[in-house]
């Protein structure tokens, strides 16, 4: 195993390695990813690393604050870069999942339908992506 010597790495949870490094840049690369698409990535770079390695990466990884877990269809574990709150939007078809801002008055207009329940870590879209749309029209 090797380590860097960086010690500002372990003030946030993750002890940093080149394990931790390349599965933390295949998931900023790849944005939302299941701890399977990470290992298919990161073999790339490192062709011994363990899916079981990977899954106590990002599980460290999120217990710091550097990734969150993203919306899922509750059947897959989906890891998400960008640990703020903020909105997605998931394609039926695909799976894919994108980042998208909604505007305030959006997230005001839910909130009053809502009543007494508070929407306070980003609102799920779900539809058909463009890429999905095009492949089953593609005359349109």
């Amino acid at each position: 195993m090797v380590y860097f010597c960086d010690p500002l790495a372990h003030s946030g949870g993750v002890g940093r390695t080149i394990q931790v490094d390349v599965v933390s840049d295949a998931l900023k690369r790849l944005r939302h990813a299941t701890n399977y698409q990470l290992h298919q990535e990161a073999v790339r770079s490192l062709p011994r690393l363990s899916i079981a390695s990977v899954h106590r990466i990002t599980a460290r990884l999120v217990d710091s604050g550097h990734a969150r877990y993203a919306p899922s269809d509750g059947r897959t574990v989906v890891l998400d870069a960008n640990p703020d709150p903020h909105d997605h939007f998931r394609c039926t078809s695909c799976g894919g999942m994108f980042d998208i801002a909604l505007g305030p008055a959006v997230v005001d207009q839910i909130q009053t339908q809502l009543g007494r329940n508070i929407v306070r870590d980003g609102i799920t879209v779900h539809g058909c992506c463009e890429v999905c749309a095009e492949a089953s029209h593609p005359n349109d």
